[in-house]
């Protein structure tokens, strides 16, 4: 008996709105400043509820030397990520500052800097590593430049039969290089 599978594909128009609402506080309390955060946004159809706390000292009492952390949660229906960072700022010359990260966590669906940045992709990122260049080209000008190194994961489904099918996990390497000039008013 010879089982004969027929496959049908049909394509469909959908609009899926996208949206994130957010807020912030940050605290000054001598060398120290303190932040809260939460958002709550929609991105892939899913709903996410993302709250996040940070510390940053600065032990000269001004940005030539930063010290930060901070600790994001994101719940997504059932699943819910933590996402722990760190950073270090430094003033290397008269206009330039260094600035370097890492990342570790699950980034899929997430929002980062307010909203600013969306992290809507479906592969999960295993961390992330960087730096930021930051010269001020002026009073107003600030000339960005950045490195971002990641570790994603993407996964593949095979069928060996109707029923059956595999999940492979593939681990890939992501390269960001962005340049940007913020104007100050």
């Amino acid at each position: 008996v010879a089982v004969q599978t027929n496959y049908t594909f049909s394509s469909a128009t959908s609009s899926n709105v996208n949206y994130v609402l957010g807020a912030s506080i940050e605290k000054d309390i001598r060398k120290f400043k303190l932040g809260l955060g939460v958002s709550y946004s929609n991105l892939s159809s899913k709903t996410q509820l993302q709250a996040n706390a940070s510390i940053f000292w600065y032990p000269k009492g001004n940005t030539n030397l930063v010290f930060g952390a901070q600790l994001t949660v994101l719940s997504q229906s059932s699943d819910v990520h933590y996402i722990p960072s760190i950073e270090s700022t430094f003033k290397a010359a008269k206009k330039l500052w260094i600035s370097a990260h890492v990342l570790y966590g699950d980034l899929t669906n997430t929002t980062e800097m307010n909203g600013q940045l969306v992290n809507n992709i479906t592969d999960k990122t295993i961390y992330r590593t960087g730096s930021t260049l930051f010269y001020t080209m002026s009073k107003n000008l600030i000339l960005h430049l950045t490195y971002w190194y990641s570790l994603r994961q993407s996964n593949y489904v095979t069928y060996s039969d109707t029923y059956t099918y595999t999940t492979t996990y593939s681990n890939y390497n992501n390269h960001l290089l962005a340049i940007g000039i913020k104007y100050n008013l």
